[in-house]
């Protein structure tokens, strides 16, 4: 479905700095969640109240919940705000989010994911649980989302690849299995699929025990 919503400007029109930390950061949440592959400043609107208050406004999710997680890409990633931890009422919210009961409600809005979207979305809430958890500012998370080349996988789609290649019977070795092949490979299998979600939490919890949080600025 779509809505109109009035915005006073874009926020390319706009320097980041001036945005409230909250508000950046409640977009940092959605998301990392929906793993989104086009989030740039011309798909966020300002609104100002008369009072001065400030509010982002994210659109255009055509390309959230995709397929795998190779195109993840977060232009919030660079602006100052996302360098800041999520306070403890926020992390309190995101501790607090059910996957599962999310995505029984998009299929009850018939909003029909295909098998390897839903498992994006589960990936990346559990990504955003334990990570906000040890203190990782959004920042932080997007450069684990986020491919340091074309060429080269995020961390997280490492992790994916490990785990998904566990669950269909391989050793998860040093080496990923092409997550393209392993993460097509466990759609109807739910066996595979329940398997898998445990050897990634159980990878991410390991890779996040070395991980040094971003200091706040």
């Amino acid at each position: 479905c779509a809505a109109y919503v009035h915005g006073a400007t874009e926020a390319e029109e706009m320097g980041p700095h001036k945005f409230p930390v909250h508000e950046v950061h409640k977009i940092t949440q959605l998301d990392i969640r929906l793993a989104n592959t086009d989030r740039n400043a011309g798909n966020i609107l300002v609104q100002k109240s008369e009072d001065g208050d400030m509010k982002l406004v994210p659109i255009d999710h055509g390309y959230a919940l995709p397929h795998t997680l190779e195109d993840v890409c977060f232009e919030w990633e660079f602006w100052p705000q996302a360098k800041i931890p999520y306070d403890d009422e926020t992390k309190a919210y995101i501790a607090s989010l059910d996957v599962e009961q999310d995505v029984e409600h998009l299929r009850s809005e018939a909003i029909d994911l295909a098998p390897a979207s839903e498992r994006v979305l589960r990936v990346c809430t559990v990504l955003l649980q334990k990570a906000a958890s040890r203190g990782c500012c959004p920042a932080d998370i997007a450069g684990m989302m986020s491919r340091p080349m074309p060429n080269r996988l995020s961390d997280l789609e490492k992790l994916a690849s490990r785990a998904a290649g566990i669950a269909l019977g391989g050793s998860g070795g040093v080496t990923p299995t092409p997550l393209v092949d392993s993460w097509s490979a466990l759609d109807g299998n739910q066996d595979a699929e329940s398997k898998f979600l445990l050897e990634y939490a159980d990878l991410l919890d390991s890779y996040l025990e070395g991980f040094e949080p971003e200091l706040t600025l």
